[in-house]
């Protein structure tokens, strides 16, 4: 037995000569008219020429010679007027049939109808060409009882994107706002030169970046580390609306940072002290890396003395500018001080220069924290101020310095093993300066300098 669909499709094809009466009062109205969008249409109708309702079926398809073809695939009725229940019968590339369920009322010829489809996608049509819709109401038993154009539609080509916008890597905490695209008229375009305005449709990470569109300039600031996709929306005003998404990666801060030598003296070889405040976590298999810029000191023969917080870690690399060190064991939690200790660095050999220094934590792929500042000023003592000089084991007095209070003294002496010169202890008041070896030397020639 064949179904009412089926029915009605048969009356159709014995009623193509056999034009009833004109649908009047024909609205057709699509919620969205950019092309290719899946949207909501409203159709409202009365049939002059017929009551709605048992054996009925309206019937919506492309007409011809229109712009391109509406696609009525998956499309359900939403809501119909005077208490009609619909069920979709055919719902085809190129038309649909709905016609009243069982129980249905019948409304009488010409009684203004309303019904609202749902999951109606509009045609693909080149930029400004019409396209067109036919309603008709239709009874099974051929006669054809009203057929009339539907309203003809003006496609809105939606905005599109003519170059992404590029993705931002690296961006450093405190660095301040960044300007991604001083236009973003150069990365969306419209088919039919709407104007466009623009909006952050989303942001996945908002701890880490903060977007922000200032006119058609769109700029972002780094708050911390972390990674963060972010979506622009081009809209043309007429529905039509074009996405680029786009990822930004930040890099934190290390806070309260500080590098501090063992000593200042130019060439020699010492200790180092780096001390900061994490913004991240630290735990096994995390790198910590020291670099020396210009004037900084030479870390070739470098090596780990200690790290706070009860970790443990191994130096892996290095070189004159550089120590990596790699987390073994331990953890600590993100916004911990903590201190690196480095032996056998050697200062640089020129006085006087600040040297730039970089404190970063990796995870081994990618940092996730920096810290740059300037180092403390390097001491160069000159080669000779005293003509005479005092040995004694080997060493020879540079200088002695002798307040007037007699408060301290303090010896600077030449040291011919590392070929520089050292500072010696300081001589309080009180204290027997026999006992000290380079001022015993001194003193036992009779010869001591001035103050």
């Amino acid at each position: 037995m064949l179904n009412r669909t089926a029915m009605w499709l048969i009356g159709l094809a014995w009623c193509t000569p056999c034009l009833g009466g004109t649908l009047t009062n024909l609205a057709m109205t699509p919620a969205v008219t950019t092309v290719g969008t899946t949207t909501q249409y409203t159709v409202t109708f009365r049939a002059p020429s017929t009551t709605f309702g048992p054996n009925r079926a309206l019937r919506i398809n492309n007409a011809a010679g229109a712009g391109g073809n509406t696609n009525f695939q998956g499309a359900t009725v939403q809501s119909a007027s005077g208490g009609l229940t619909l069920t979709v019968g055919l719902a085809a590339a190129t038309e649909i049939y709905v016609y009243p369920s069982a129980g249905s009322p019948t409304v009488a010829a010409n009684t203004t109808i309303t019904i609202v489809f749902n999951g109606i996608t509009n045609p693909i049509v080149t930029n400004g060409n019409p396209y067109a819709l036919e309603v008709g109401v239709l009874d099974g038993s051929a006669i054809d009882t009203g057929t009339a154009p539907g309203n003809t539609y003006t496609a809105n080509p939606a905005p599109f994107v003519v170059t992404p916008i590029p993705d931002q890597t690296n961006l450093e905490e405190q660095s301040g706002q960044v300007v991604v695209a001083s236009n973003l008229n150069t990365h969306f375009s419209d088919g039919d030169g709407d104007p466009l305005s623009f909006a952050i449709q989303s942001n996945s990470n908002a701890a880490a970046v903060t977007p922000q569109i200032i006119g058609n300039s769109l700029r972002v600031t780094p708050n911390g580390f972390g990674t963060a996709t972010i979506t622009i929306r081009a809209s043309d005003g007429q529905e039509g609306f074009a996405d680029d998404t786009f990822m930004v990666r930040a890099i934190g801060f290390l806070s309260s940072p500080g590098v501090t030598p063992g000593d200042t003296i130019v060439g020699r070889t010492t200790s180092y002290t780096l001390s900061f405040t994490t913004d991240t976590a630290v735990s096994a298999g995390d790198f910590l890396a020291f670099y020396t810029g210009v004037g900084g000191a030479n870390q070739t023969n470098s090596a780990l003395v200690s790290l706070s917080g009860g970790l443990s870690g191994t130096k892996t690399s290095g070189g004159s500018t550089g120590t990596v060190i790699r987390i073994d064991s331990g953890s600590i939690a993100a916004h911990t001080a903590m201190t690196l200790v480095l032996g056998n660095l050697v200062n640089p050999l020129v006085a006087g220069t600040s040297p730039q220094y970089l404190i970063e934590k990796t995870d081994g792929s990618q940092t996730q924290d920096y810290a740059r500042l300037l180092g403390t000023q390097f001491f160069d003592p000159p080669d000779s101020v005293f003509a005479n000089s005092f040995e004694d084991s080997g060493l020879t007095i540079w200088k002695s310095v002798w307040p007037t209070d007699g408060s301290a003294a303090a010896v600077i002496w030449y040291d011919p093993i590392s070929d520089r010169y050292r500072i010696g202890e300081e001589i309080r008041a009180g204290d027997d300066p026999t006992l000290n070896p380079w001022l015993r030397a001194a003193i036992s020639t009779g010869n001591l300098p001035p103050n």
